[in-house]
């Protein structure tokens, strides 16, 4: 039998578990797979695979930047899906004005993108020596720089539950 202060502690730790932080689940994305792959959310919670097209459609890349003097790149994120999107691992591409690559990497980045909301997203660029730029920003006055384009495919997302 619980003592009264032993149940009001325990209501306490039940009243405290509810107000914890959103856990995620981790979504991989394979947009390059014959069988494509997406998510569904069951009634009870469970996660059940069937077109990976879907999950391409609940995020939208757009307007990617980076200048010859930026540090860093960055990428507006929106969010098309129906719960609260946490982070992004992302595949970035580099190439050249004539479609050879000059590199690729994987980013991963945290973020917190309600539902039907855009936020620009940041990171360190691979342009550590300021030779190029992104062949849609602005062009660098007067110093010498290699243009480029970049194809930028989501590989991973984890959504809030």
């Amino acid at each position: 039998m619980l003592s009264p202060l032993n149940k009001s502690l325990l209501s306490l730790l039940l009243i405290a578990a509810c107000w914890l932080p959103v856990q995620g689940r981790r979504i991989r994305v394979s947009h390059n797979a014959a069988a494509a792959e997406a998510l569904r959310i069951e009634d009870n919670g469970a996660l059940s695979v069937t077109d990976s097209l879907t999950l391409a459609a609940d995020i939208r890349l757009s307007g990617y930047d980076k200048t010859r003097e930026s540090s860093t790149e960055s990428i507006f994120v929106t969010n098309q899906g129906t719960s609260t999107l946490l982070s992004l691992k992302l595949r970035v591409e580099y190439k050249d004005m004539d479609s050879r690559q000059l590199h690729q990497r994987t980013v991963s980045i945290n973020c917190r993108i309600p539902s039907g909301e855009t936020r620009m997203l940041s990171f360190r660029t691979w342009d550590t020596q300021h030779s190029f730029f992104f062949h849609r920003s602005r062009r660098p006055a007067r110093t010498q720089a290699t243009p480029y384009d970049v194809v930028v495919t989501v590989l991973e997302a984890t959504f809030a539950k």
